[in-house]
């Protein structure tokens, strides 16, 4: 991944550590297009980053301090983002001062998705922080005498001498397809939670480490005005966003699907009279077959090019050059992606702000759960239910784990949410837990090429939106409102999943039977699903697949898969996992051997088509 990467030591011993220190910086360089700057690099400090021409590090420098900001802060100039943070730094090396408060409140004003270092020179000390959504995937780890963070965790493996993994992360990420908390998927490595401040001030003292920004979803602030005020604050946020992440020296790109989200925020481009491009992603199984009609209408209406892009699947290659940018975090079952991005920077060139709809389903929408819910055990099975990429007792038979341990863990987490509602606790998991670990990473992946963008997790925009009653986004009735204030024309075109528009009478009943269906117990909501899905679903890849027999070959060759799973059950319990559930785990059993096999056997599939 681009960005920053640095350790701090006091005991100051980095000066004479070079080779290590480059040989780390030099795994990060992923392709002919990366490079690499050193930024500082002295006996308390080493501080690089390795980017594209597509990603953004400023530094800043004088006599006193050294700042670094990596990611995008919009709507700022260059020297406002540096006043600020000097501003910002008085408070932080001062001991008198109070630097948790300033820091809480510029992030909570500051919309973009960044990650700022701070060096005092003078005394010695650092700081570091970030946005508070934590859209920018970092790690970290530390001990007595210093601290690592990059954005790879590649690095902190590289300088530890250890690819040791995380046996509760191994089971979280099989279940959900993420570690929920701190934890990684490697056992010394930690990830940063969003607003979290490290402050290394003191040098007989451990780092601080603290959260200074965490969301309270059951205190609504907008809970007075009505639905139709509300919809203007949200379409006047919603294009600011917007219009904040146009860069008028770039080609502006839009990804249009035939839904709701990617729609409204080409008819906010299309307001403010941007000059952008859309295109459309047909899958390989053609699931989303009827996205493109309706993604087309929508181009069409807004009188905007539009291009269909078909995916092709993945091959061997493809698939370890995402393993070796996401090291695991984001599941192998993506690796299609990689050449998807470069085809569309060959057709559009390098220079792209890649615009999506990413973050629209959460924030517009009521997300949560159905039902009632009556305690922590009942949420903690609604979690589970909906939330599962393999089966609970299918992950405890591969994995060896104890099904009550993760249970308990989970519990233990949930309980420390600020939310006393069920419900309000499970949508506190989904924006601290799975956004960061499942859709954050996927995004992550695309800014390995492109430099990708979303309105919609916009702080402005978030904190206003996740403010106002969830009453108010049932049956889609403030994104109806939102939409046809936007743009009635592009509104009253279908939406691709349903096959009405938002505008129609059916939607009511839709958002009555969706309901039933998700108040249904999980083994009769699997069959309906499957059901309604027949004909069309896709099957867990064949015996005699390119991928199955890589597989299978990594299980019988890579004797460190048994430090973490079983082959046996895996085996045992195969047919038991469908394709999603399986990307998970060679995705697992593929990082455990490209981390400790002499040679990973995707090697043998360089040309193959794979997944």
């Amino acid at each position: 991944m681009p960005g920053i990467s640095l350790i701090f030591d006091r005991r100051g011993k980095l000066e004479n550590q070079e080779p290590s220190l480059f040989n780390a910086i030099e795994k990060l360089l992923h392709n002919n297009n990366y490079t690499k700057k050193i930024y500082s690099h002295t006996e308390n400090l080493f501080l690089a980053a390795t980017y594209h021409e597509n990603y953004r590090v400023r530094c800043f420098e004088d006599k006193t301090l050294l700042i670094c900001v990596d990611g995008v802060i919009y709507g700022k100039s260059s020297s406002q983002i540096e006043n600020e943070l000097k501003n910002i730094s008085n408070y932080i090396f001062n001991p008198e001062r109070d630097f948790k408060s300033r820091i809480t409140e510029w992030i909570l004003t500051t919309d973009g998705e960044y990650v700022v270092f701070l060096y005092n020179k003078i005394s010695d000390q650092f700081c570091i922080f970030n946005d508070p959504l934590c859209r920018l995937p970092i790690y970290y780890y530390y001990d007595n005498d210093l601290i690592m963070v990059s954005r790879e965790p590649r690095f902190i493996i590289e300088l530890t001498e250890t690819a040791d993994l995380n046996h509760d992360s191994i089971f979280e990420y099989l279940l959900l397809g993420y570690s929920f908390g701190e934890k990684t998927l490697f056992r010394k490595t930690l990830q940063f939670k969003g607003g979290t401040v490290i402050k290394m001030a003191d040098k007989a003292a451990s780092p601080e480490i603290e959260r200074v920004t965490t969301f309270n979803f059951e205190d609504k602030k907008y809970n007075v005005a009505g639905i139709d005020k509300h919809a203007d604050n949200l379409a006047g946020l919603l294009t600011d966003a917007t219009d904040r992440r146009i860069d008028s020296t770039r080609n502006n790109l839009l990804a249009l699907s035939g839904g709701l989200d990617s729609r409204t925020v080409s008819i906010c481009l299309s307001n403010l009279n941007a000059a952008f491009d859309t295109v459309t992603f047909l899958d390989y199984f053609k699931l989303f077959e009827p996205d493109i009609k309706y993604a087309k209408d929508v181009a069409d209406t807004l009188d905007v090019g539009w291009e269909l892009f078909h995916a092709k699947p993945a091959t061997g290659k493809d698939i370890l050059e995402l393993l070796n940018i996401k090291t695991g975090m984001n599941y192998l079952g993506q690796s299609f992606s990689v050449p998807l991005l470069k085809r569309i920077m060959d057709t559009y060139g390098s220079e792209i702000t890649f615009f999506s709809g990413e973050g629209g389903d959460k924030v517009l929408r009521d997300i949560r759960p159905v039902g009632n819910i009556h305690n922590i055990d009942h949420l903690i099975k609604y979690l589970i239910a909906h939330n599962s990429m393999i089966p609970l007792d299918v992950v405890s038979d591969i994995t060896g784990s104890y099904k009550s341990e993760f249970i308990s863990r989970l519990k233990e987490h949930l309980l420390k949410y600020c939310e006393k509602d069920m419900k309000m606790k499970y949508l506190q998991f989904l924006f601290s837990e799975r956004c960061p670990g499942w859709n954050f990473q996927g995004e992550d992946r695309n800014r390995s090429y492109l430099y990708p963008v979303t309105p919609y997790y916009s702080i402005p925009f978030f904190t206003y939106s996740m403010n106002i009653p969830d009453t108010l986004k049932q049956n889609f009735k403030l994104y109806r409102k939102l939409m046809v204030k936007l743009s009635p024309e592009a509104a009253a075109i279908n939406n691709a999943k349903w096959n009405f528009p938002i505008t129609s009478e059916k939607l009511k009943l839709y958002c009555a039977l969706r309901r039933i269906y998700f108040a249904m117990p999980a083994k009769i909501r699997h069959f309906v699903h499957y059901r309604h899905n027949f004909g069309r679903r896709v099957s867990p890849y064949s015996e005699d697949s390119n991928v199955m027999n890589c597989f299978k070959r990594q299980l019988e060759t890579c004797g460190a898969l048994s430090d973490y799973i079983s082959p046996e059950e895996t085996v045992k319990n195969i047919d038991r996992i469908d394709k999603t559930g399986f990307e998970h785990l060679f995705t697992i059993t593929s990082l455990i051997e490209y981390l400790h096999g002499e040679e990973s056997s995707l090697e043998e599939y360089l040309e193959s088509e794979m997944m």
